[in-house]
């Protein structure tokens, strides 16, 4: 979205506001003269009008209207005043001078709606962050090296990356014009942190990688690279490791958009939430009746959401609990937006599951970083959960889940599909000759080939123990077995040390396919398909390729 596009919407948001703020005032006196019949007394009056200032004071405050949103709020805290000491001490006990202020305050209000202005807000003169702009798009074929060393070196060119050496912080900062897929920088070989932090932020805020190496990996060393604001941080124990890392760095970074479901019954706030996400990167999306949370939650599949605390029918800490209850919505952070006051409120507002309050009316500035680095951790807590520990692939129910939605992608249009299973040949031996360790080796080793040799969209999983999976969309079943065959070569030309020797493995494989137009094969069948194709392999002599009979 534009910066013009944004002032468009907003305008809108705001013009929208001035339009009704008339229909407003009037719909609401009747309610306050009543109020101020009775002294302030009447209850159901009361909670009328406190409701409509609740929701003025967020509104107005949120779309730059400052002082009528701080006037709104003053009386909401006064009706609640004035209801607490009436409980506590009876009708006499307020003070004459309290219904005063009541009274004036409802004055300056009802004037103010009828005197607003689009001109008057000051949201529409404030200055937007947008997006952070890209010089290009980050080149995954190049990456940047900051004192990185023959063996690392060696490695990411053997891969077909392009290895730029860079000297210096300006040679740093001239990299912005080629913007690399990476940026590895070893600690070791480095001086004057303070002189690289500067290119370093630059490249960072345009979506690339930074990665530090070097050292033990104990305090010290961490904190030097979070001094540096770099993204992570590994010991430069495995050159193989380093480069795995920095590729699942770069997925992350260049994944689809963040999601935010913003959830607020006033619609005109929802709006305006989900138009100051959008312009700066993230995918929002508004709602605002909370009975419908579970639908919007399942279709949507957001990474946070952000709702209204103080709702009618259904409070915020209410929707936090409910999702709270559904096991797949236990990582997702869940942010509160309200006008609440009292920390101990906010404490007991946070208690059934959420991760944050924002205080009504919320920067926007601020409102997208808080939001975009709860989305951050989110999605990365739910992705650490969907993956095995030793490989980092997928997991078995995650690879299931996958093949069930690429299965039905496939029908809907009618790309082919194909899935392979493949199988480490001989792995017990491989553990009980050389032990455990090299064992877990030969499966990060395999997982490492893996990732390197198949496409971004192919999703990669370890079904558990010595056995992994392979989903490749928009590929034929021919064609897969060329691509597992590929695999099957380049894995076998690793060469593992381990204290008992040299150890190299091989694996077999099964590959089951739907072809183009072809009505679609369930997962449960593909699965067994391919599984009956690997026992071929295997029956075989192991150390090939199966396709599935048709």
């Amino acid at each position: 979205m534009s910066m013009f596009d944004l002032q468009d919407r907003l305008r809108g948001a705001v013009s929208a506001f001035v339009e009704g703020a008339i229909v407003s005032a009037e719909a609401i006196a009747p309610r306050l003269d009543l109020l101020r019949a009775s002294g302030w007394a009447d209850e159901d009056a009361a909670a009328d009008v406190s409701h409509f200032v609740h929701r003025l004071a967020g509104t107005a405050g949120t779309l730059g209207f400052g002082d009528l949103g701080r006037t709104a709020g003053a009386l909401e805290t006064l009706i609640a005043d004035i209801g607490e000491v009436r409980l506590a001490e009876g009708a006499a006990a307020v003070a004459p001078d309290i219904l005063a202020q009541a009274d004036l305050l409802a004055d300056i209000i009802l004037a103010g709606l009828k005197g607003v202005a689009v001109g008057g807000s000051d949201l529409l003169a404030a200055a937007m962050t947008p997006a952070p702009g890209l010089a290009g798009s980050p080149d995954p074929a190049v990456v940047a090296t900051i004192g990185a060393g023959p063996a690392l070196l060696d490695m990411v060119r053997a891969t077909g990356t392009t290895a730029i050496e860079i000297a210096s912080p300006d040679a740093l900062e001239a990299l912005s014009v080629v913007c690399p897929g990476g940026v590895i920088v070893n600690l070791e070989a480095m001086d004057g942190d303070d002189a690289w932090r500067g290119p370093l932020d630059g490249l960072r805020a345009q979506g690339v990688p930074v990665l530090a190496v070097g050292g033990t990996g104990d305090f010290p060393w961490g904190l030097r690279a979070c001094r540096l604001g770099v993204d992570a941080y590994l010991p430069l124990d495995d050159p193989g490791e380093v480069l795995d890392r920095l590729a699942r760095m770069r997925l992350t970074r260049h994944a689809e958009p963040l999601r935010v479901l913003v959830l607020d019954d006033d619609a005109v706030l929802a709006g305006v939430y989900a138009t100051i996400l959008g312009a700066a990167g993230l995918e929002a999306e508004g709602m605002t009746d909370p009975a419908q949370i579970l639908e919007r939650l399942e279709a949507f599949e957001p990474d946070v959401l952000v709702t209204d605390l103080h709702m009618p029918g259904c409070s915020g800490a209410e929707v936090a609990a409910l999702v709270r209850h559904r096991a797949q919505y236990a990582t997702m952070p869940i942010i509160f937006l309200s006008r609440e006051q009292d920390l101990g409120l906010q404490l007991g507002a946070l208690s059934p599951g959420a991760d944050f309050f924002l205080p009504k009316p919320v920067r926007p500035d601020f409102l997208v970083s808080a939001v975009r680095s709860r989305a951050r951790r989110g999605r990365g807590l739910a992705e650490m959960m969907r993956r095995d520990g030793l490989s980092r692939l997928f997991t078995h129910s995650t690879i299931l889940d996958g093949l069930e939605r690429e299965g039905a992608r496939a029908g809907r249009t009618g790309a082919p599909l194909s899935f392979a299973l493949l199988d480490l040949d001989h792995f017990k031996a491989i553990n009980q000759t050389h032990g455990h360790a090299t064992g877990d080796q030969v499966i990060v080793t395999l997982a490492r080939v893996m990732r390197r040799a198949l496409r971004g969209c192919d999703l990669l999983g370890r079904c558990g123990g010595e056995e992994f999976a392979v989903i490749l969309p928009g590929t034929p079943a021919e064609q897969a077995v060329g691509v597992i065959e590929d695999l099957r070569a380049l894995f076998r030309g690793q060469t593992l040390r381990a204290p008992t020797g040299e150890v190299r493995a091989t694996f077999s494989a099964g590959v089951a396919g739907t072809p183009a137009g072809a009505p679609p094969l369930s997962a449960t069948a593909l699965f067994t398909a391919a599984d009956k194709a690997l026992a071929e392999a295997k029956a075989r002599g192991r150390d090939r390729v199966v396709l599935a009979e048709s």
